[in-house]
């Protein structure tokens, strides 16, 4: 059965207001009154001194940052795929970058020479069928 555009393939899925997320949501204003309600008490409790509520807020309203790397110049070499990954195993083994940024400009760079491989093929292909087209 092909599928059909705007049409679920399970009609009868899981009703609204059945997740976790909802039924706690529900569960929280059926006792607080509202989620402003809810989060005014736990400020509350925090100014009280309660620790453990007041490293809940704080993770919740502050995330935690995320490391990042930041940015570096590299100029590959003229050359094949090898030889400018030797380049940036070159670079982590001079100290010039360090060896999470190697990875991470290896990690690019295969993916870059992926979607050219890609793009290359797609070409091949795209000649190979005008050649056959022209030949009919």
């Amino acid at each position: 059965m092909p599928f059909e555009k705007g049409q679920s393939g399970n009609p009868a899925g899981r009703p609204k207001g059945s997740t976790e997320r909802q039924k706690l949501i529900a569960a929280i204003e059926r006792k607080c009154g509202s989620m402003d309600e809810f989060w005014e008490s736990l400020v509350g409790l925090a100014e009280d001194g309660n620790a453990q509520i007041a490293s809940m807020l704080a993770s919740k309203l502050c995330p935690a940052l995320k490391p990042t790397m930041a940015p570096i110049r590299f100029n590959f070499p003229e050359g094949s795929v090898a030889e400018r990954a030797g380049a940036v195993l070159e670079a982590v083994a001079s100290g010039e970058i360090s060896p999470d940024v190697g990875v991470a400009v290896l990690g690019a760079t295969h993916s870059y020479f992926k979607i050219l491989e890609v793009d290359e093929l797609q070409n091949r292909i795209n000649r190979i069928e005008q050649a056959l087209e022209a030949n009919k």
